[in-house]
């Protein structure tokens, strides 16, 4: 199984939404099982804290799971791997082959 990853703004948060590929029926308990976890449905997903313990905490939880990360339609490539970066605090490759750079800290932005 798969889980999408993406960063997003939430109530002015920096959030990463959580999306899953296939349906599974244990993803709501396995979601409250990490602090600060949301439901949103006006955007049709969970969503967590932009922190390094969500980020364990969600890994945790789904390893099982293969976390795919998500570049949203018309963001800035550098932008989202700077994200990604503060969370992973690690370079990231895209699909396209290009690299980020390490910047933690900083958040997407369209």
């Amino acid at each position: 199984m798969r889980i999408v990853i993406s960063p997003i703004q939430y109530d002015n948060l920096s959030r990463i939404s959580i999306r899953l590929q296939a349906f599974d029926s244990t993803l709501p308990d396995r979601m409250r099982q990490i602090d600060g976890s949301r439901w949103a449905p006006e955007l049709r997903c969970w969503h967590i804290p932009y922190t390094a313990a969500a980020w364990g905490s969600l890994k945790a939880v789904f390893p099982d799971y293969e976390i795919i990360k998500s570049i949203p339609e018309g963001a800035q490539i550098g932008k989202v791997a700077m994200f990604y970066n503060g969370i992973l605090n690690q370079p990231i490759l895209f699909p396209n082959g290009c690299q980020s750079q390490k910047k933690p800290g900083m958040f997407l932005t369209k």
